[in-house]
């Protein structure tokens, strides 16, 4: 029986995002085996609050030997981390925000309790508890970046209207998300972008194995760090039947997917909604825009209020095949970002003809006009929400094709596959 040390910055689940749904993925594979056991660790600002998740974990996962909440650091021990490793030992600052030296004792304390074979680490937020275990501990010890957050904070810098802390806010005390954005804005972000591009080419040579969402983040960091140890797993899909539903489908339909206080889909969906959307309701009167995701900000709000006839938000759905079925085309205005889109993935894995930007297939294997529709403009994305309204071959053709590539790359039995080799197991 193997032991699996399973280190998250986050509890997966309710799956909100596609870093949830990764994780929850990775779980699901392993759980697929018998030969495992895992203890999952997961850090959030307060643990009480988690009875329910776990409760769900354990009935789902019976792989799941036992789940710890792991409570983060206070405000005053964040600061004297930012004091004592972001301007002596070069960490990133968000690090600084998962880190204490009790909560490092009592990990290593476990491990050498529980025994593990393999430390699997989400983030460097995490992994920074196992950076110097190459020659303390036998583990395999892999450090899942997920992508290169580096990359993900420059592209912040030349976007001032969103919040530079993104989710990441939720994490930490109100006053530093004001200070963040209000008052040194872009002085944190070339500081944090720098530090962490940093730390991304380090942390390589302290791990024996380094994984990322994106193959094209991997030869990034490759070429850059000058290691061969890095790896990447597409996000995993189990394709959806095909079903005849096409009478079904409301005639001028579109949806939108995302955590919609995230920095690159609040400011995606404000363009659309400012550049585009107008355009299309006044060619298509009837035209009906889902919104499907928590966390709408006033401003997403403000317009919805003002085209309440043609959009609709839907909030959190725990499960949007129905909704995704019944829809016309899935659009994806994504102007910054890093990693592989996941919300793309499953769209094209119902067969929706998928609109998106050149950001948002990076890192995916597509032919544009063959898979997927990939606009430059804002002129293009219109000309392509017409297409789609209009041509229903092109659509049939399109859908099957976007099936196709899911199923090539990122079917579920590949990427499980993929995944053991990963662990060796």
């Amino acid at each position: 029986m193997k032991k699996i040390l399973f280190l998250t910055s986050c509890m997966p689940y309710p799956v909100k995002n596609g870093r949830h749904k990764t994780l929850m993925q990775y779980l699901e594979f392993l759980s697929l085996r018998q030969d495992i056991e895992i203890y999952l660790y997961c850090f959030e600002k307060d643990p009480s609050k988690f009875e329910q998740q776990i409760e769900y974990m354990l009935n789902r996962y019976s792989k799941i030997k036992e789940i710890k909440i792991i409570a983060l650091p206070n405000i005053i021990n964040s600061a004297t981390n930012i004091i004592k490793y972001t301007l002596i030992k070069k960490k990133s600052i968000q690090e600084c925000f998962y880190f204490n030296i009790s909560i490092k004792n009592k990990l290593w304390q476990d491990v050498s309790n529980i025994r593990p074979n393999i430390i699997f680490c989400d983030m460097l937020r995490t992994a920074q508890y196992f950076e110097d275990a190459s020659n303390k501990l036998e583990q395999l010890i892999i450090l899942d970046m997920d992508d290169l957050l580096s990359l993900r904070y420059r592209h912040l810098l030349e976007h001032n209207e969103v919040n530079v802390l993104g989710e990441f806010s939720n994490k930490i005390p109100r006053i530093i998300d004001v200070i963040a954005n209000k008052l040194i804005r872009n002085i944190i972000l070339k500081y944090e972008s720098a530090l962490l591009k940093h730390r991304e080419k380090t942390s390589v040579k302290n791990f024996e194995k380094v994984l990322l969402v994106s193959p094209f983040e991997r030869e990034k960091l490759k070429q850059v760090s000058k290691k061969s140890n890095i790896y990447s797993i597409y996000p995993a899909l189990d394709i959806m039947p095909v079903i005849d539903i096409e009478a079904l489908k409301t005639p001028y339909s579109l949806a939108f997917m995302g955590k919609l206080n995230i920095p690159h889909n609040e400011m995606g969906l404000l363009r659309f909604l400012e550049r585009i959307f107008p355009r299309l309701v006044s060619e298509y009167p009837d035209i009906i825009l889902y919104i499907i995701g928590d966390k709408a900000t006033d401003a997403i709000k403000k317009h919805q209020q003002k085209w309440d006839r043609n959009i609709i938000l839907t909030g959190y759905l725990d499960d949007f095949s129905a909704l995704l079925n019944t829809t016309k085309a899935f659009v994806a205005p994504i102007y910054f970002g890093t990693g592989i889109k996941t919300k793309i993935i499953d769209a094209m894995g119902f067969g929706l003809p998928v609109i998106t930007t050149a950001i948002g297939v990076e890192g995916l294997k597509v032919t544009n006009n063959k898979h997927i529709f990939v606009a430059n403009n804002d002129d293009e994305f219109l000309k392509y929400v017409r297409l789609v309204f209009q041509n229903e071959q092109i659509c049939q053709d399109i859908s099957k094709n976007a099936r196709d590539y899911v199923n090539s790359y990122h079917n579920f039995d590949l990427c499980k596959g993929q995944f053991y080799q990963l662990l060796e197991i």
